[in-house]
C-alpha cells in the first residue's frame, strides 16, 4: 500500500513511558511528509516529462520512418527517372543517328546521280561539240572543194577568152599622128577601144545542182544539231 503525505501527517503514535519527544516526532514526521510530497511531486513530473518524450520520441520515430520510406520512394523514383531518361536519352541517340545516316546516304545519292548527270551532260556536250566539228570541218572542206572548182571554171574561162581575143588586140592602142593623108579610097585606122567588157563567167548547171544539194545536206545536218540541242 502506498503511503501518501497525508498518511504521514495524521498517523498516530502510541505514548509510552520514556518514548520519544512528541514534538520532534511531530516534526520529524512534517518533513518526512513534504519530501515523500516533494518526491511524488517530482516522480509525476518526471513520469509527465517521460510521456512527452516517449510521444516526441513516436513521433520523431514515425517521421524518421516517413523520411526513409520518402527517402526510399525517392530514390526508387531517382533510378526510375534515370533509366528512363537514359532509355530515352539511348532512343534519341539512336533516332538521330538512323536520321543521319539516312540524310548522309540520301546526299551522297543525290551527289552521285548530280556527278553521273554532268558527266552524261559532259559527254553529249563533247559528242555535240564534235559533231559540229565535223560538220563544221567536213562544210570547209566541201567549201574548199567548191571555191577550188570555182577558180579553176574561173582560170579556165579566163584562158579561153585569152584564146578568143582577136589579133587586132595586139596592136599599139598609141599610133604616131601623121601629116599624110591615106591613099584615096582607103579607110584611115582606128584604134580598137581601151575598155572591152567580158563575157560573165556562167556555172555550168551540173555544179549549180551539186552546190544546191549539198548546201541542202548542210542545212539539214544543222537543223536536225539544233533540235537535238533544243529536245535536250
Amino acid at each position: 500500500m502506498e503511503t501518501t503525505p497525508n498518511d504521514l501527517r495524521q498517523q498516530q503514535f502510541e505514548i509510552k513511558f520514556r518514548g520519544y519527544n512528541p514534538d520532534d516526532v511531530e516534526v520529524f514526521r512534517d518533513l518526512a511528509a513534504d519530501a515523500l510530497e516533494e518526491a511524488r511531486a517530482e516522480g509525476l513530473k518526471l513520469t509527465e516529462e517521460n510521456r512527452h518524450l516517449r510521444e516526441r520520441l513516436e513521433y520523431l520515430v514515425s517521421i524518421e520512418e516517413t523520411l526513409k520510406a520518402a527517402v526510399l520512394e525517392a530514390q526508387k523514383n531517382a533510378e526510375s527517372t534515370i533509366g528512363n531518361a537514359k532509355e530515352e536519352a539511348e532512343m534519341t541517340v539512336t533516332h538521330a543517328k538512323k536520321e543521319a545516316e539516312l540524310i548522309i546516304r540520301e546526299a551522297h545519292q543525290r551527289r552521285d546521280e548530280v556527278v553521273a548527270d554532268m558527266h552524261r551532260q559532259m559527254s553529249k556536250l563533247v559528242g555535240d561539240i564534235n559533231k559540229i566539228r565535223f560538220i563544221r570541218s567536213n562544210y570547209l572542206s566541201k567549201l574548199k572543194v567548191l571555191i577550188n572548182s570555182q577558180l579553176e571554171m574561173i582560170e579556165n574561162e579566163i584562158r579561153e577568152d585569152q584564146k578568143e581575143k582577136p589579133a587586132s588586140s595586139e596592136i599599139p592602142q598609141e599610133m604616131p599622128i601623121t601629116a599624110q593623108q591615106p591613099p584615096q579610097g582607103e579607110t584611115p585606122y582606128e584604134a580598137p577601144a581601151e575598155t572591152e567588157t567580158e563575157a560573165p563567167v556562167e556555172t555550168p548547171p551540173e555544179a549549180e545542182t551539186e552546190e544546191q544539194e549539198e548546201k541542202t545536206q548542210e542545212d539539214d545536218e544543222w537543223k536536225d544539231l539544233r533540235e537535238e540541242l533544243t529536245e535536250e
